[in-house]
């Protein structure tokens, strides 16, 4: 992306403008469900109700939108994580035994949902991070510097203790993000569940805890039942 796109969104003064903002929560919309290169500046404008001049006025164009979207994206999730993995990892050096690991592993699963899970604005979000997995561009970088290496690393460094393997083999980092793939699945097939369920609009916080239940019950009886160790030889160094 252009360097000068870069610079208006990270220079960015008027934060709270209601242009602005309509910009932002438009290119959260567009590119999640189209991706980068398939919006143009017109349809930018027109779904955000804003002039065209609007954009390169408040971000020099649709690079600073997308880079915009990202960073309110990354902050947005980033603060109750960044939060919530610095007191399990302080709590795991403490952790003695193998219930207290579990504890610790079945409340970063309860976060990660309810953070996930928790609105339909919240699935907008996990669209626009899914293209970037399914299609990565130059903002992925911002996206797994920011929360998903720390997350997945986290999530990695519990499974290997319950499995007393090496965080760093296959196995964890495998089981960890199989973990993780639990969460977003639904977050991504609402449609699916909320039919099958019989669930309707936003998941409500009974729903949510009950998601969590059942992924916190499968998770900890697949690790109890798994293999007790890890072989490192199969794992791409790169």
């Amino acid at each position: 992306m252009p360097r000068r796109a870069v610079a208006a969104a990270a220079t960015e003064s008027s934060r709270g403008d209601p242009t602005r903002q309509r910009l932002l929560e438009a290119g959260l919309r567009l590119f999640g469900k189209h991706g980068f290169d398939g919006v143009s500046t017109r349809e930018l404008a027109k779904a955000a109700g804003v002039n065209l001049a609007a954009i390169p006025y408040h971000f020099g164009g649709k690079e600073g939108v997308y880079l915009a979207v990202v960073d309110q994206l990354a902050s947005t999730v980033e603060k109750p994580l960044s939060a919530m993995v610095a007191e399990i990892e302080a709590a795991f050096d403490r952790a003695r035994g193998r219930a207290e690991i579990e504890a610790l592993l079945a409340r970063l699963i309860g976060t990660l949902a309810r953070i996930l899970l928790g609105s339909d604005q919240q699935a907008l979000r996990i669209r626009f991070m899914m293209r970037e997995q399914l299609q990565p561009t130059a903002a992925f970088e911002r996206l797994y510097a920011r929360f998903i290496e720390h997350v997945h690393r986290c999530l990695t460094r519990l499974v290997a203790r319950l499995l007393d393997a090496d965080p760093e083999t296959p196995q964890a980092i495998l089981r960890a993000h199989a973990l993780f793939g639990q969460i977003l699945a639904f977050a991504m097939a609402q449609a699916t569940i909320r039919r099958r369920m019989g669930w309707k609009g936003e998941y409500s916080a009974a729903q949510i805890d009950e998601i969590v239940g059942i992924i916190v019950e499968m998770t900890l009886a697949s690790l109890r039942s798994g293999p007790r160790a890890a072989a490192s030889s199969s794992r791409n160094p790169s």
